[in-house]
This record gives structure tokens, sequence and C-alpha cells, in this order.
């Protein structure tokens, strides 16, 4: 965000003026202050004045200005200071004035300034990053899984694993069917028997044994 800018005018045709372009100004960081000189150069003193004085600071931000607080205006080539805040934690608004003063105190005019608390940044979660799942297909997926509970009686991991053993059980059988011979049909039985053991177990069909 740009900062906050206020003008003032240097008028020495006549009457000695100096015409800010704001008699006030809330910000919550940086000022910009504009010099200009209608018709003959000038030279402007700028001070801060008040509880902002001691928060606040005034540099030019041309390298030919000296910063010496008395700042040269030529006419049509504007002056830019900048009103700098030093970072802190403001729990209240702070108020202040900042005074120009030009052709030895002929001309003199006052802005006046209140530093309000400044924007603070937004807490980001880290988890906004990362691909989130629609919560339609979440919900889906749940609602998939607690009918098939309902269903077979059996909880998911269960069931996963019934299925596991069917699986590995059918697997014993082709073998058995592939190789052929009573050393392979008595192998495949008794392994069929050690997984239906297991299941009526895990199914507590059965107690375990030593029980």
């Amino acid at each position: 965000m740009a900062p906050e800018e206020v003008t003032v005018r240097v008028d020495r045709t006549g009457t000695e003026s100096l015409v800010p372009s704001r008699d006030a100004v809330t910000l919550d960081g940086p000022l910009t202050i504009v010099l200009e000189a209608e018709s003959s150069p000038a030279h402007v003193h700028c001070r801060l004045r008040g509880p902002l004085e001691s928060v606040g600071s005034i540099r030019p931000l041309t390298d030919d200005d000296r910063g010496d607080a008395n700042y040269y205006v030529a006419p049509g080539s504007p002056t830019k200071l900048r009103l700098d805040i030093e970072p802190m934690d403001l729990g209240s608004p702070l108020e202040g004035t900042l005074e120009l003063v030009s052709s030895y105190g002929a001309a003199t005019c006052a802005v006046d300034i209140t530093l309000v608390p400044g924007r603070r940044p937004v807490d980001v979660d880290r988890n906004l990053g990362q691909p989130q799942r629609p919560e339609t297909e979440r919900t889906e997926d749940k609602g998939s899984n607690e009918r098939l509970e309902i269903v077979t009686g059996l909880d998911s991991g269960t069931l996963g694993i019934v299925v596991l053993a069917a699986i590995a059980l059918g697997i014993g059988i082709a073998t058995a069917f592939v190789i052929g011979g009573v050393a392979a049909y008595l192998a495949l039985m008794i392994i069929g028997a050690g997984i239906v053991g297991a299941l009526a177990v895990l199914l507590g069909v059965i107690d375990p044994p030593g029980q």
C-alpha cells in the first residue's frame, strides 16, 4: 500500500504563506510530504511536535537534500520528504503535529497527524496449500463403509482380513490343481483348515486355544 501524502505549497508572491493540501492526516505508516514553490525558491523548516516526535523522523527522498530539517524548494521542482514511523506495537492512537516554517518564521502552517495501530498480518493455515478432497467425496466414502459394515456385520478391518484369506485360499486351490498329486491336496487341506480356524477365532465363532 502506498504511503499517505500531503502537499504544502510555498507562496512568496506578496504575502508569505504555506498552504497544506490537508489540515489533518490519519495514518498507520509512513507519510510523504511534497513541498512546492510557487514563483521563487524558498527554504522550509519541518519539525514534529507532541508524542509523534518520539516515534517519527523526517528525511529527504532525494540525495541532494542535506536532511538537516531545513529543505530547499525550487520552483517547478518539488522537494519530497518522508515521515517514517518506528516499528512498534501501538495499543491506541497517537497524536502529534507536523509544523512547517518558512521565511524566518513569516510563514507557518501545521498538519495534525493521528497515528493509528497498523494492520496486523493474517494468519494463514498451512493446510490451505495442500490438496483437499471435496467434502462430498469424504461423505460418500464414509457412507459406503457404513453400509458395507451393516450388510456384512463386520468392520472394515475384519472384512479386509476375510477378503485376503479368501484370496490366499483361492491361490492355494489353483496351485493344487496345477501341481496335482496327494501331497498337493494334503497341503491345501492343511492351509485351508488353518485359514478357516484363524477366521473363526477372528470372528468370535470359537475361542482361542487356552481360554
